[in-house]
């Protein structure tokens, strides 16, 4: 062992959210169209402001950090690696009201105060790992790292008034709101038949081939409170990478590859298709979308959709899972001893060939699991030459 350390640190730090300066105080207007008459003489006054409600007793949140972490070094550095933990967690944390405390009755107008509730935890881990060596001539070296991260909302105050899909929770603190997709219409007896009214239209508008969705109140009408929380996985829960090198008498190759797990995208917008946008049509509405022929198809039927449509609601339907693994940079060249140059009035000269994006492995079909979009990424090719003086 050639290295090792031990690092930790912990600490509180003060969190005022988005309050105001003065979310504590109440606030006042100077009006003329307010006041009182004194002797047949108009004075006008302070009256309290309706856009916003203070809380006296609004404090500051606290954020408890803590990171611990190892440094390790074996066989003079040949072999190093380092693992980090870290914890934080925050609490009193400074939220608008909920809105069961503010009801119309109150007649704040929806406006809301600014409270201490809430208990929040996000943890994480980090490993890399590297290795160096030399085989006479030979050197190569290979590196590894991965990253996760995770975060859980332990209290949120007194959520006894909402239905269950609405309380946060048990649930990341990061979530989207989305309807809960159940499958495709296949017929239009299937559609006269189904107990949830998703249109405002008693379903005439629907076809086969359309979206279907859980009616979480079962009251019949899909509404913003079928809605469920789903964790917001556009930043993946884990990623990593890995690259390798190796040079051999001027020669040398390095490849790096980077990847991302526990990542899940909404691509609503990028399947449906609006105002006659024929640039967006891909290979995936040719073959994979519903038709009579192929029921079991992954999208639903191809139309125009306004922003409004079935089909455009955010749903789970359009939850897909972008994991990759990507073939980021590749590199290979020559670099001329230095003898060989004396004569040229050259001290160095490196000659290389260069790719990037060369190549993805992903469970996202049809399109780039980082760009997003049905055109593949930019592969991209180069030659350099450098040289010094």
């Amino acid at each position: 062992m050639s290295v090792a350390k031990v690092r930790a640190s912990a600490g509180i730090l003060g969190d005022d959210g988005a309050m105001s300066d003065f979310g504590y105080l109440h606030s006042y207007n100077f009006t003329n169209g307010e006041g009182y008459n004194f002797g047949g003489v108009w004075s006008p006054t302070l009256i309290p402001s309706i856009s916003a409600y203070p809380n006296p007793n609004l404090t500051w949140g606290k954020s408890k950090d803590i990171n611990i972490g190892i440094d390790l070094g074996f066989w003079n550095n040949r072999f190093s690696a380092t693992v980090e933990w870290y914890q934080r967690t925050r609490t009193n944390m400074v939220t608008d009201a909920r809105d069961q405390l503010f009801p119309p009755s109150v007649g704040t107008g929806g406006v809301k105060a600014k409270v201490n509730v809430g208990e929040v935890r996000y943890r994480g881990i980090d490993f890399s790992l590297k290795h160096l060596n030399n085989i006479g001539d030979f050197h190569y070296n290979v590196s590894f790292n991965i990253g996760t991260s995770s975060d859980k909302v332990l209290d949120w105050g007194d959520e006894s008034a909402l239905p269950k899909n609405k309380r946060l929770a048990g649930h990341s603190y990061s979530v989207w709101s989305l309807y809960e997709a159940v499958g495709l219409f296949q017929s239009e007896e299937e559609i006269r038949n189904w107990p949830v009214i998703q249109d405002n239209n008693n379903n005439t508008t629907l076809r086969p081939g359309d979206i279907k969705y859980k009616d979480q109140d079962n009251n019949g009408i899909l509404d913003v409170n079928d809605m469920i929380y789903v964790k917001d996985s556009s930043l993946p829960e884990v990623n990593y990478g890995f690259g390798f090198g190796a040079e051999w008498k001027g020669f040398y190759f390095n490849a790096q590859f980077v990847g991302a797990g526990g990542y899940n995208q909404r691509i609503t917008e990028l399947y449906t298709l609006q105002n006659g946008s024929l640039q967006r049509f891909q290979d995936y509405h040719l073959n994979d979308s519903w038709t009579p022929e192929n029921p079991d198809a992954a999208y639903p039927r191809v139309k125009f959709a306004t922003a409004g449509d079935n089909n455009r609601l955010e749903s789970t339907f359009w939850l897909k899972k972008c994991n990759f693994l990507r073939l980021r940079t590749v590199s290979i060249g020559y670099r001329v001893p230095s003898k060989l140059l004396k004569k040229s009035g050259i001290s160095s000269l490196d000659i290389s060939l260069q790719g990037s994006n060369l190549h993805t492995w992903s469970s996202l079909d049809g399109m780039d699991p980082e760009v997003l979009r049905g055109y593949p990424i930019t592969r991209g090719y180069g030659v350099s030459v450098s040289f010094g003086l």
